[in-house]
């Protein structure tokens, strides 16, 4: 992985609010390079949420990676067809237009290729989200 590109990946984790259990998602973009990363936090894991946050993150890093790697997931991906070809959703393809990022997925079932941001997810729940945040 070069520099300019980035990974980004969905956690999880509870958070206490107005003295009830909740859990939210927080989505995370790291920079293999220079091991840098970047969160923000969602009440759940949607279109919406991951677009805001792709949009959040970019800001919180002050410009846009050249290249996205990302799982497959349903806000980004509808279908994967032959030979890994994606059917991507109208929405992202329009997100992806409007930064101009190359978006690049892995294989089904294989989030090991984008390792860096799988461990940044569990740094940054046992770092920030110890103890649970009120």
């Amino acid at each position: 992985m070069q520099g300019g590109e980035a990974q980004i990946d969905f956690g999880t984790t509870d958070i206490i609010y107005e003295e009830a259990w909740l859990q939210v998602k927080y989505l995370v973009m790291s920079f293999p390079y220079s091991n840098a990363a970047f969160l923000v936090v969602f009440p759940r894991e949607d279109l919406t949420c991951f677009l805001e946050g792709l949009k959040l993150l970019f800001k919180q890093a002050g410009g846009v990676p050249r290249k996205l790697w990302f799982d497959n997931l349903s806000a980004a991906v509808v279908k994967i067809k032959e030979h890994g070809k994606r059917k991507l959703t109208e929405m992202f393809q329009r997100f992806q237009l409007h930064y101009r990022f190359e978006a690049v997925f892995c294989n089904p079932r294989s989030g090991h290729e984008k390792g860096n941001v799988e461990n940044k997810v569990g740094t940054s729940r046992r770092n920030w989200f110890i103890p649970i945040p009120v």
